[in-house]
């Protein structure tokens, strides 16, 4: 009894070594930024689901976005659904529908730059301050660079108008 269980051992030991050093030889993850937008796009065959949840004493905020590659690498598009509450109200925010261009690199290269175009739908209240009260456009250029194998700086340039806010 006692040789099967070492026997058990030893073989868990050396499949999850072999699994170890097999990640060590894989990349290093750089597109999981939460502050801001880094410059990926997803690759073909894979769609990102994003959720971000905000919590303060008196309100909170979810949002819920997907990334859908188009056509291979280059092309990106991606949809947020905001929903929030305070004061015994909640509701949904303005919903963005993103078109994104991978115009520089990928996470596979130092550099990487995709710039975003955003149409963003009054779909929220803007009286309970849960949307804007128009349509509104957002541009983005999100960059990239991997300073070494284990920092990557991301750095976003952008502006937001809603004309009939």
């Amino acid at each position: 009894m006692r040789r099967h269980v070492t026997a058990l051992a030893v073989s868990l030991a050396s499949m999850f070594g072999a699994r170890v050093v097999a990640q060590e030889a894989r990349r290093p993850i750089q597109d999981n930024s939460f502050l801001v937008e880094e410059a990926y796009n997803q690759e073909p065959g894979i769609v990102q689901h994003i959720s971000t949840l905000q919590r303060s004493p008196s309100s909170w905020s979810y949002s819920f976005t997907q990334e859908w590659p188009v056509g291979g690498i280059r092309n990106q598009l991606s949809y947020s659904i905001p929903v929030s509450g305070a004061a015994g109200s909640t509701g949904f925010g303005d919903i963005a529908l993103n078109y994104r261009r991978q115009v520089v690199g990928s996470a596979e290269t130092r550099l990487a730059v995709a710039p975003r175009f955003t149409v963003l739908l009054p779909t929220g209240s803007a009286a309970s301050g849960r949307g804007a009260g128009g349509v509104g456009v957002q541009v983005l250029l999100p960059a990239s660079y991997a300073i070494s194998r284990a920092l990557v700086s991301h750095w976003n340039l952008g502006a937001t108008v809603t004309p009939r806010a």
